[in-house]
């Protein structure tokens, strides 16, 4: 039955994403258990995400740990899709109980487990891809998260952060979404603990008015840097490329780090351009 969030969404999906950008329903995560259009917005404004279900499906069969899964819009994708409990293992891992409770109840092909990201209570080399969302920017440093999601990692860790923190080392958290990390310590450090890593930034889909703004700082807000990390130096990252030119994802990536960590200047006219 059509929920009156699916009605607004067919009737003004405009005022649909204005409504979630202005974050009304920040605070019912899984008011989307309900509102099919929910997940029609996250794939709309969200390209990342379709790029991760379909690398992910790639990797299969395989064994997958998500850290902080949130609304649950890729476990439903790949449930869709048929791959989960038949060839994906899926792991959700977070610390709030009522998200726990509500995940048991609505995916029983889901293994929920308690947990934080600063000391992930499973063995080492547990999983083949260990990934999340929106999780490291909350956390007082990104040092242990990185090393404790590798270790239970035998081959991926796919790190997605909001918001784009290139001028300063430190910026104010603000918003929910804020990101107070630089991108080239976070690459440098990212780089020492893995065998190989991929930044990838792509650019939001149809979030409302960052065009508008004619500062780059501003309009590069709407982009995500993803960071894909190989454990061992011999696992593959092109596949993680391909998806990206195979579902026509406009992006920036460089293996060799030189797009994304070639100095802020530089990094700063290659967001604008991209976001033009």
């Amino acid at each position: 039955m059509a929920t009156a969030l699916d009605r607004l969404y067919a009737w003004a999906p405009w005022l649909y994403r204005y409504a979630m950008s202005r974050g009304w329903i920040a605070e019912h995560k899984w008011i989307d258990i309900g509102a099919e259009r929910f997940d029609d917005y996250l794939a709309d404004s969200h390209p990342d995400r379709a790029w991760f279900v379909n690398w992910c499906a790639a990797q299969r069969p395989c064994t997958v740990l998500e850290i902080g899964a949130g609304a649950m819009h890729e476990i439903k994708q790949l449930r869709a899709l048929g791959h989960l409990a038949s060839d994906i293992r899926y792991t959700v891992m977070d610390i709030a109980p009522q998200l726990l409770a509500e995940g048991r109840k609505h995916l029983p092909d889901v293994t929920f487990v308690k947990g934080s990201i600063n000391r992930i209570p499973l063995p080492d080399d547990a999983f083949d891809l260990v990934c999340c969302r929106a999780v490291l920017e909350h956390q007082p440093g990104y040092r242990r998260p990185i090393e404790e999601m590798l270790r239970v990692s035998r081959r991926y860790v796919v790190v997605n952060l909001f918001r784009w923190a290139m001028d300063r080392d430190v910026i104010a958290r603000g918003k929910y979404y804020s990101n107070a990390y630089h991108i080239e310590p976070l690459l440098a450090f990212a780089g020492s603990v893995s065998g190989r890593v991929l930044p990838i930034l792509i650019p939001r889909g149809n979030e409302p008015g960052l065009n508008r703004y004619e500062d780059p700082t501003i309009r590069r807000n709407g982009d995500h840097l993803v960071l894909v990390m190989a454990k061992r130096p011999d696992d593959s990252l092109d596949g993680a490329l391909q998806w990206l030119e195979r579902l026509g994802i406009r992006h920036m990536a460089n293996p060799d780090h030189q797009v994304l960590a070639g100095g802020t200047a530089h990094a700063a006219r290659q967001a604008e351009e991209l976001a033009t």
